[in-house]
């Protein structure tokens, strides 16, 4: 068996959905090997153990729902402390750890200090690449086509403060990681202005 399992799956908030269901689908379809057999009276039979495959496949599923959950709070919760520059703000630790946490965190105090915020809202279309469930922690891979046109950084007056000729659309790379309480949370995201997309 692959040390770690692989899965794509495409399409921004709509993926949690998608890979919620795929759950459901498999973890249905596992439920239905457990049965009373045909003419055995009635009685009751031993279960049935799942395979290791669909053992794999649950897991996969499982962890990139929660994965993508996680992605999608943790830019939500970006968004909303960027529109106020706000570096404590509460829901951030709830789908970040360090290190891209404290980078976030000093993003915003600086942006503070120096009395910038950003308005609009981005998009954003995460995929996810490599799925690891067979060594602790686990981990998954997401790849993000973030796309800041219509979010902007602007100092006190609301006057643009970006670079101009930045990329607008660009690749960014984040790992969600499961911890010890079972959490998922995004541990590392890394934007790179020079893959635009």
């Amino acid at each position: 068996m692959h040390s770690i399992a692989q899965t794509r799956i495409r399409r921004g908030c709509a993926t949690s959905v998608v890979a919620v269901s795929l759950l459901a689908a498999v973890v249905g379809l596992a439920g239905c090997h457990g049965g009373t057999p045909a003419g055995s009276g009635g009685s009751s039979s031993p279960s049935v153990s799942a395979s290791p495959s669909s053992s794999v496949d649950r897991a996969v599923a499982d962890a990139t729902a929660k994965a993508l959950a996680a992605y999608n709070g943790f830019r939500r919760a970006v968004v909303t402390a960027e529109a106020s520059a706000d570096y404590n703000n509460k829901d951030l630790p709830k789908f970040a750890a360090d290190p891209a946490l404290s980078q976030v965190k000093a993003d915003l105090y600086q942006k503070q200090q120096q009395g910038f915020v950003m308005t609009g809202r981005p998009q954003w279309s995460p995929a996810v690449g490599s799925v690891n469930v067979t060594t602790r922690p686990y981990t998954v891979q997401i790849t993000d086509c973030l796309d800041t046109t219509n979010w902007t950084t602007v100092d006190k007056a609301g006057k643009p403060v970006g670079v101009p000729g930045q990329a607008k659309r660009y690749v960014v790379t984040s790992e969600a990681k499961q911890y010890d309480t079972g959490t998922w949370l995004i541990d590392q995201s890394t934007a790179d202005r020079s893959r635009p997309c």
